[in-house]
């Protein structure tokens, strides 16, 4: 295919169907370079968050596949108006997504190996184990956090536009778990918390 070279990006002028012109940005693109290295980092059972982090900051391509991102933030320390609940003055977002349309979304990152199963209980009662529980806990204190107008504030002088953020909260594996158990589960999350 031609490629089309009228702006800064490489992109890709796709066969047009009855008169629509189609351009793909081929910098969103994955190589198989950059997928190899992301799942040999991630399949590693003794992964560091930190390294996920660094990875994840020197692809963002990878975070932007969670949705229609086109910028990010990466470990925002933020002041907090916790400390009366006993919240540490800051606290330490590890990265903020922001998408085509201005909003910012917040992810937060854990291991990809959990010491534990995900999912625990009996089959007709599952949930979430006490990490993935806890991890939770953890983005929704950031999501009512970022809600305080004095929060908000700071983040709005910082060039950040923060309106009702959603939150990622990539923890563990669910390659053994059936989507429908999944999606089940995923149900009992905060509205505003994807896994």
């Amino acid at each position: 295919m031609p490629a089309d070279t009228t702006d800064q990006h490489s992109s890709l002028i796709l066969p047009s169907v009855v008169g629509v012109h189609y351009r793909l940005d081929t910098t969103k693109l994955f190589t198989n370079s950059e997928i190899d290295n992301f799942v040999a980092q991630y399949e590693r059972a003794d992964v560091s968050e930190n390294e996920i982090h660094a990875f994840l900051k020197d692809h963002p391509k990878f975070l932007f596949a969670l949705g229609a991102y086109e910028d990010f933030r990466s470990e925002l320390v933020f002041p907090t108006n916790g400390g009366s609940m006993g919240l540490p003055p800051r606290l330490r977002l590890d990265f903020l997504l922001k998408d085509r349309r201005g909003a910012w979304d917040v992810v937060e990152l854990k291991k990809p190996w959990l010491p534990a199963d995900p999912i625990v209980g009996l089959p007709q009662r599952l949930r979430f184990s006490v990490p993935v529980q806890d991890a939770v806990a953890q983005v929704q204190t950031y999501l009512d956090e970022l809600a305080s107008p004095s929060v908000n504030d700071w983040f709005r002088e910082s060039g950040i536009l923060l309106e009702q953020p959603q939150a990622w909260l990539l923890i563990g594996r669910d390659r053994d778990l059936p989507r429908g158990e999944r999606r089940r589960l995923e149900r009992h999350l905060p509205r505003n918390v994807r896994q």
